[in-house]
């Protein structure tokens, strides 16, 4: 026999026998160069083999062995044990890395030269474009990320992504799910000993995470970081030993010998059993996760019916069942919806049964309503409408919720309906038993009516009837509060049909005053001018100048020429009537005057009477529409283009919306603090306001004057002459100071006023004057050191606080007082005694101003004393806990003083970060947030949280900022008791929060995210766009702004001015049209803005626009339809003519030859 090593081998593995058939061809045989290469090919395939890699180092040689035997042995062997085999670990990895390195060097690749030399390929051959596409994008359907599958295969069992070891088991398919296994652990299979017999399936192993001995607090997993591994705490003696079992089965020495393949469990998971799993219930699909949620929530049901939240919880989980594992981010198809839909539906009645005589069945109609709409068609949607409103006539949402739907259905809206709607409701709400809450309703509904006026362009209109309600309820005459109402308003016709004076308008006193003097007429002609070669530009300038020019109501006798409208222009009593009978109860003058206010777009006269009321109104979708120039501050207090954002730091008091409290330092404030009139100031320099404010000035002083007991009304009218013009606001504080000499807030607000205009000395006058002739003067105090603390004389503040030892000032001896005085621990004391006292008297007599003013003194004195502001936040912190001892009826007034109480000590914070620097970051962050967390709707917080995010880089590029109201698991199924207060269903999220969602986004630098995408996207958030309509039934719209003018007005000018994108502006303006189709200033920002670009409107779309206004019914003081149709006629003919040119050019070139 041959010997072996000498025989060829080539021709048993190189060459295959080839079938002797007539049908089969040889194949060609194979060059040697050729074999040399697959051999070489199939080497280094294995050199670099995994496998290859394990076996070359399970055979290696003793000496390298024995070496690293030595070189282990060196190392401790009990106390650093792990730190060993991880060593052991790592030079066994080197070590084949090098051993792979050797391999390589000792059998180099074979290059072919040719493939090498490029130089002979042209410049379009070195590239290859497939024009077939990626097969990929035939088998999943298309590359869009909602579509991706969660897994690709990639070949032999793998899937892309995962290591090479893992592969999918075959044997355990399932329909939703891959279960993959080691293919280096485990993976032979046994088999009978018969030649038919299949493999024998393992036993499936379920994991799941291990559960944590000492698992992570509540306050851990709400904090900026989370652990994923936590730390073991090992004990001292056997406890150590028992810590360490799971590492100590894989060493050599173990007791137990080397631990089993098979008995390697992963990282932080432990193996469920089948008993465990059949204990426990074991869900490994999340879709049965759902089905046992549902199922629960079934089951709460049963034991009790008459649980509207669960009901709610359970109506919105349906979505949940129809989607699949994995599947959350996958919209329903319209079959889907319609199914759940239905389902839904049923469910809503059911409930509506078990829960008929509930206190929140209206959650449950509404919800019902909104769901039908998913199912029927229009006709039978507004039916069920009208049922329902039937069946319910006394519920106020659902009225107000159906007056929502009627105002921004685009296909049936006309002001006239909905003008309709709201007086024939007010009627009923007067015509139903008389109830203390409806006045308030009424407000409500006076302040929906005229501001839909207003902005479908009938000012006059609704200027005319705030007058005539007005002076109706608030300038009554006596003689006549008593009498007949109809008799009364026999005597108000009277009085309106005279044309004298009306109330705001000159020499203008009101009803009740006989000093009311005839109005001369007014001689104004107003002229259009439209010219059809620029029809656009030309109606657009007379339109908006008609519109700034008719604010106020004219008179019968009044010329305006012959372009003027007077059925509109003129207010007539029949106008009234229909109003002022709802307004016979007169209404409470806090609430009437806040709705005027809101009318105005003035900030909210808050109170403690009024803070869970008329104040929520404030972030009303409806109530909402800032100025044109106001909106612009918007942008214009942002980031502009082209400026490094991370060396921009924004004032905290730049964001116009003001919806704090306000107090003489925020209505009067300077130029580095919050200031309550910024909107309205903005809208007076740029002379955008929609209304006349002289009229809205002399309007408030009138009432100030009416009510002469209210000093809080007084002040605030003061505020707004001062912000108007300030030589009649200080001809008007005099006149107050002479009706009311004993009223300290009045003169707290004129001596702030001198120190805005610049005369301090007068100023100090008369804070010493009223503090002289006065005992109880806190405000005066707290304001007067305030100033002097602004003015960084630190000297006199501590002179000016130390004298209220002696209740008086010395303006001699407070002049004198340059240098700093050390007072005696015992004045000290004295005067902490005694502010302590006069805030206890503050607190029993329920003064909230008083109260914050005497611990805001003793905070600075504090401050001043021992220049640290730990001790003077400590002062806060007991003024806060000293209301915690007042009974449970007083909560109105406890959170009312608290708010107070920390703008004031936001005041103080801002000041020390502000001027002095030295601070603790993340414990003024700490206090910022508290503040936002208990009183989530005040912007003053918000904008102090946000500037202290950017000055110290505390933004996250991720997680939003705490905009929103955070709500638990629960939270939008807990039911709110504010109905019992409020008769106004107020929105889950205010408008006032989605326009500082959308400033923070402005603001935000680039180095934390800020660009113009995520202003977009912050945009369609806020108007929930991109909102799944199926995913929260419940949420009835109280979570967008898509009603809001204000935020549409905004994303067209960023759209326009910011991102400089036409199209996009254009787009948008459009879609704000639908959604708010009343407004006729946004078909108007359309004419103005985009008119005059070339991708903006065309003539067609123009025409189109001025239809819709005209089919709407908003006020249009230019008719120019003969216009249209001549500029029609126009372009018809032109299109004629060049259709004609373009037929009789192709009968020309159909006879000549092309060479």
């Amino acid at each position: 026999m041959a010997d072996p090593t000498t025989m060829d081998t080539s021709g048993s593995q190189d060459k295959k026998a080839v079938p002797k058939f007539s049908s089969f061809k040889a194949p060609l045989a194979t060059s040697e160069a050729d074999r040399a290469a697959g051999k070489q090919r199939r080497h280094d395939h294995r050199s670099r083999s995994p496998r290859r890699s394990k076996e070359h180092y399970r055979y290696r040689s003793p000496s390298q062995r024995s070496h690293t035997t030595r070189r282990n042995r060196s190392q401790s062997p009990l106390r650093d044990q792990r730190a060993s085999r991880e060593r052991q670990t790592d030079h066994n990895r080197t070590w084949r890395d090098e051993t792979g390195r050797k391999e390589e060097k000792r059998h180099p690749p074979a290059v072919n030269p040719a493939s090498s030399d490029l130089s002979h390929l042209k410049s379009e051959e070195l590239y290859v474009i497939d024009t077939e596409g990626d097969r990929s994008v035939l088998k999943y359907g298309t590359a869009h990320r909602y579509d991706i599958p969660l897994y690709r295969r990639a070949g032999e069992g793998q899937v892309l992504g995962l290591p090479e070891n893992l592969a999918i088991d075959r044997e355990h398919a399932e329909s939703d799910t891959i279960v993959l296994r080691d293919k280096n652990a485990g993976s032979q299979k046994h088999k009978f000993p018969g030649p038919l017999s299949g493999p024998v399936k393992q036993p499936t192993q379920l994991y799941r995470l291990r559960q944590d001995a000492n698992p992570p607090a509540t306050e851990e997993l709400k904090s900026d970081t989370i652990l994923l591994e936590y730390p073991i705490e090992k004990a001292s003696g056997v406890n150590t030993v028992e810590s360490d079992s799971d590492d100590e089965r894989f060493a050599y020495r173990s007791i137990l010998g080397k631990a089993k393949t098979e008995d390697v469990l992963p990282k932080d998971m432990e193996l469920v059993t089948a008993q465990a799993s059949n204990n426990e219930e074991h869900q490994v699909s999340l879709d049965a996760e759902r089905r046992a949620r549902n199922a629960k929530l079934s089951h709460n049901l049963a034991c009790n019916p008459k649980d509207v939240a669960s009901w709610l919880e359970l109506i919105d989980n349906q979505s949940a069942l129809v989607l699949g594992p994995g599947e959350d981010d996958r919209h329903l198809t319209s079959a889907e919806c319609k199914s759940v839909a239905d389902m839904r539906l049923s469910l809503y009645d059911k409930a509506l049964v078990s829960c008929g005589d509930s206190v929140h069945k209206e959650l449950l109609v509404l919800g019902r309503l909104q769901e039908g709409g998913h199912l029927w068609d229009r006709k039978q949607f507004f039916e069920e409408w009208e049922k329902t409103l039937g069946e319910n006539p006394e519920s106020m949402s659902l009225w107000l919720k159906y007056l929502n739907l009627r105002q921004t259905d685009f296909q049936d809206f006309a002001v006239e309906d909905c003008k309709s709607l709201l007086v024939n409701y007010m009627k009923r709400i007067d015509a139903s038993p008389h109830d203390s809450r409806y006045p308030q309703v009424q407000c409500y509904l006076l302040l929906r009516l005229t501001l839909l006026l207003r902005e479908a362009g009938y000012t006059e209109l609704a200027v005319g009837l705030w007058q005539a309600v007005l002076e109706f309820t608030c300038f009554r005459p006596d003689a006549h509060s008593e009498g007949q109402r109809d008799t009364v308003l026999l005597q108000f016709c009277e009085f309106w049909d005279s044309e004298v004076a009306r109330l705001g308008e000159l020499k203008g006193h009101g009803w009740r005053s006989d000093k009311n003097h005839k109005v001369d007429p007014v001689t104004r002609p107003l002229s259009a001018h439209v010219d059809v070669s620029s029809l656009v530009s030309s109606w657009t300038s007379s339109e908006r100048n008609f519109i700034q020019n008719l604010k106020m109501p004219a008179r019968s006798l009044d010329i305006h020429g012959v372009n003027v409208d007077t059925a509109y222009s003129v207010v007539l009593t029949s106008d009234l009537l229909h109003i002022l009978p709802s307004f016979w109860h007169a209404p409470v003058p806090d609430d009437i005057v806040n709705a005027f206010l809101y009318f105005c777009h003035l900030p909210h006269l808050t109170r403690e009477g009024n803070a869970q009321t008329t104040r929520l109104w404030d972030g009303d979708n409806f109530l909402r529409n800032e100025s044109l120039d106001t909106i612009k501050g918007y942008l214009s207090e942002s980031l502009p283009p082209g400026i490094d954002a991370s060396q921009t730091t924004f004032p905290p008091f730049s964001f116009p919306v003001t919806s704090f409290l306000h107090t003489p330092e925020t209505l009067f404030a300077p130029e580095n603090w919050f200031y309550s009139l910024q909107s309205w100031s903005t809208a007076l320099s740029g002379q955008s306001h929609t209304l006349d404010t002289d009229w809205v000035r002399r309007t408030l002083q009138s009432l100030a004057e009416r009510f002469h007991q209210d000093d809080d009304l007084a002040e605030y009218a003061l505020a707004v002459a001062f912000a108007c013009d300030r030589r009649a606001a200080t001809k008007f504080a005099k006149s107050l100071l002479n009706s009311r000499r004993s009223s300290f807030k009045l003169y707290n607000a004129f001596a702030l006023m001198q120190c805005r205009l610049g005369a301090q000395d007068f100023a100090y006058q008369v804070w010493s004057q009223v503090i002289n002739d006065n005992l109880n003067c806190g405000p005066l105090w707290n304001t007067w050191a305030w100033e002097m603390l602004r003015q960084g004389d630190i000297s006199r503040t501590s002179h000016l606080l130390h004298t209220m030892l002696l209740g008086k000032v010395d303006l001699k001896a407070f002049h004198a007082a340059t240098e700093q005085k050390e007072y005696s621990p015992f004045d000290d004391l004295r005067l902490q005694k005694i502010l302590r006292r006069f805030w206890e008297r503050a607190l029993a007599e329920k003064m909230p101003h008083v109260y914050v003013a005497y611990i805001d003194c003793l905070a600075l004195l504090q401050y001043i004393s021992a220049k640290s502001l730990d001790t003077a936040l400590d002062v806060y912190v007991s003024g806060v806990l000293n209301l915690g001892h007042l009974s449970d009826e007083e909560e109105t007034f406890k959170a009312f003083t608290s708010e107070l109480l920390h703008q004031a000590r936001a005041r103080l914070i801002y000041f020390h970060v502000s001027q002095r620097g030295q601070f603790q970051p993340r414990r003024v962050q700490i206090l910022w947030e508290e503040s936002v967390k208990l009183f989530p709707l005040n912007t003053m917080f918000r904008a102090l949280h946000m500037w202290n995010q950017s000055r110290c880089s505390f933004l996250d590029r991720i997680r939003p900022p705490p905009d929103f109201e955070q709500h638990e698991l629960r939270g939008r199924y807990r039911l709110d008791p504010q109905s019992s207060v409020s008769p106004i269903v107020v929105q889950k999220i205010p408008v006032t929060l989605h326009l500082f969602n959308l400033y923070v986004n402005f603001c935000r630098p680039t180095f934390a995210g800020g660009n113009l995408h995520t202003v977009r996207a912050a945009f369609e958030t806020s108007l929930g766009e991109h909102a799944d309509r199926d995913a929260a039934p419940t949420d009835l719209g109280d979570y967008t702004a898509r009603s809001n003018i204000t935020i549409w007005k905004l994303y067209f000018l960023f759209e326009l001015d910011r991102a400089q994108d036409i199209k996009a502006a254009k787009s948008v303006l459009l879609r704000a049209i639908v959604a708010c189709p009343w407004s006729k200033e946004l078909v108007m920002l359309a004419f103005e803005r985009l008119g005059c670009h070339e991708d903006g409107i065309t003539f067609s779309e123009f025409r189109g626009l001025y239809d819709s206004l005209e089919e709407k019914q908003a006020r249009i003081h230019v008719k120019i339809e003969e216009e249209l149709r001549e500029v029609t006629v126009q372009r018809a003919a032109a299109q004629a003519q060049a259709d004609a040119w373009l037929n009789a050019l192709g009968a020309q070139m159909e006879g000549v030859e092309m060479g």
